[in-house]
């Protein structure tokens, strides 16, 4: 028996594999899916940041109430700063990594509606962002299109 792979696998394996193309369609799924994973990759990052700020926080607490300023720069103290600093670094790393996929997968989402890829310039602009979210919303277009063939044919 063959294993099936889910649809959020297949969907993310869709966005990856063509992670540099601007060009052909993308479907709801592979767009919503590369949401979902971003939002969760995001979430994950930003707790350990928030847990490791957290000891930061109560180390340095600690230590300005119980000793001296020389006492302040300990191997905690250090190790805490260092490691926070790290994932800030890996942080800044997952978004930029992250910026081309959502890009070229906004694209062809665009263009699964039959909307052109230069729509998504309305992003720069705060009310721009509703249109998009609806085209982003919309079922694909059932039939191919100027730019490519449906999907899910």
């Amino acid at each position: 028996m063959v294993k099936k792979r889910s649809f959020f696998l297949q969907s993310l394996h869709n966005v990856f594999s063509n992670y540099a193309k601007f060009t052909g369609r993308a479907t709801r799924g592979d767009f919503w899916f590369l949401c979902l994973f971003t939002f969760l990759l995001k979430l994950f990052c930003a707790s350990i940041m928030i847990i490791i700020a957290l000891h930061f926080y109560g180390i340095s607490k600690i230590i300005s109430i119980t000793q001296s300023i020389d006492a302040r720069l300990g191997a905690d103290f250090i190790i805490t700063l260092s490691l926070y600093a790290y994932f800030v670094f890996l942080f800044y790393i997952l978004l930029f990594s992250l910026t081309l996929p959502i890009v070229t997968t906004s694209v062809r989402r665009l263009h699964d509606v039959g909307r052109s890829g230069w729509w998504l310039l309305l992003a720069l602009t705060v009310i721009g962002t509703i249109p998009l979210f609806i085209f982003f919303c919309l079922k694909s277009q059932p039939h191919d299109n100027d730019y490519g063939p449906a999907p899910l044919a």
